[in-house]
């Protein structure tokens, strides 16, 4: 090692080392003390001893400015919006496969949620043939009101009565040219129908203007259960709320029937075809007739009194005199009369409807009443039983009476 201020050994005196660099003119040495007075190495000229030089490399060679405050990131916002966006596109797709599934004719429509026309009276017919009550009344804007009509026919049980007669098929409703009026056609059994409905658009969703049909029955009576499709009727007088479908009349007598109990409702303007119905005896009521007739009558003829069960009989006085008579009840004796007996095999019993439950038969039957009075004095009387009434109000205790022409 040189000393210092000794150029090493070899060195030429004033100049650098090998490897070192060549000295700034004016700029001290590596390592060399500056001279007093000289600026810094690395001192802008002009700037005293010591003043602050130039940046370090690559530094800026201005003052550093200020800190900018950093900005909120607008991630979370942006995500946001793209969500509601794919929202808004996926609410329209839906809704457009929503209302495109409507107007496929295999597809349900759900109940009361129509965006055509079409779909709300392919949608009623839908839930008809399926036998949901509920569901059809959905696509109805003004169901009838209960304390208007009776609407006890409306329900699902009648509609799967209908519908195991005859079912409703083969809907088609094809596109319309009015927003209002619709025209289906669809089978009721064999039967085909074309039906025009009236529509009216209710919030955002398309209803049926009127979904039932309204009509009294002509069968109902006093002391008669008529029922439809299982149902009892209520009321005469009231009116009776119908879907369109299939419908069949019953009594609950046996000894009655229906005839022409049947019948169809078209659409819900449709006026079901009554007229021919009626209310008539069962094909074993003649016969059940005939014999307590019989019965009856044998009971009565037998009976020791005037006046009998059976409602034919005479008073205990002398018609001429119209004095009582006191009659020895052992001797009161009723005969046939002539060419007359208890056969009641040619009557014909018919049922009016207009006098209750209540069966007749014209009858000509001669009897005669015998009898003497106590003191042993004969009495005879004769009468004709003309009608034979059977009151069938309980099938299994018929209750006879006979109309004459003579006695009280």
């Amino acid at each position: 090692m040189s000393a210092p201020g000794v150029p090493a050994y070899g060195a030429v005196p004033g100049q650098p080392m090998p490897g070192q660099p060549m000295p700034t003119p004016g700029v001290p040495a590596y390592g060399a003390m500056p001279t007093p007075g000289a600026p810094a190495y690395g001192a802008m000229p002009g700037q005293p001893y010591g003043a602050p030089g130039p940046a370090a490399y690559g530094a800026p060679a201005y003052p550093m400015a200020a800190p900018v405050a950093q900005k909120k990131s607008n991630t979370g916002l942006i995500v946001g919006i793209i969500v509601l966006v794919v929202l808004i596109i996926v609410a329209i797709f839906g809704f457009h496969v929503f209302s495109s599934n409507q107007n496929d004719p295999s597809k349900p429509v759900p109940a009361g949620q129509a965006t055509t026309a079409e779909a709300a009276v392919r949608g009623y017919l839908q839930a008809l043939a399926a036998g949901n009550s509920a569901d059809a009344l959905a696509f109805v804007d003004a169901p009838t009101s209960p304390a208007v009509v009776d609407n006890s026919l409306l329900t699902d049980a009648v509609l799967a009565a209908g519908n195991a007669i005859n079912p409703i098929t083969n809907i088609n409703v094809p596109k319309s040219t009015s927003s209002t009026a619709v025209t289906a056609t669809y089978s009721i059994g064999s039967k085909a129908v074309t039906a025009s409905y009236f529509v009216t658009k209710s919030g955002k969703y398309y209803m049926l203007s009127q979904g039932t049909t309204l009509t009294v029955m002509p069968l109902i009576d006093d002391g008669v259960t008529v029922s439809i499709n299982g149902v009892a009727i209520k009321s005469q007088s009231a009116e009776l709320a119908m879907f369109p479908g299939s419908y069949v009349v019953t009594v609950d007598n046996p000894l009655l029937t229906v005839t022409n109990g049947s019948f169809i409702v078209t659409s819900p303007t449709g006026t079901p075809d009554t007229s021919s119905m009626s209310l008539d005896l069962s094909t074993d009521a003649q016969a059940k007739f005939q014999d307590a007739a019989k019965t009856q009558l044998d009971s009565c003829m037998a009976e020791k009194a005037m006046e009998t069960s059976c409602g034919f009989g005479f008073s205990a006085s002398d018609e001429d005199t119209g004095n009582s008579i006191d009659i020895d009840n052992s001797t009161i004796q009723w005969i046939y009369g002539s060419g007359s007996s208890d056969d009641f095999s040619g009557a014909t019993f018919s049922y009016d409807g207009y006098s209750g439950l209540t069966a007749s038969a014209s009858i000509s039957i001669d009897i005669e009443l015998d009898v003497s009075d106590t003191s042993g004095n004969p009495y005879y009387q004769t009468d004709t039983l003309y009608e034979a009434d059977v009151d069938f109000t309980d099938p299994s205790n018929l209750a006879v009476t006979f109309q004459h022409t003579g006695g009280f």
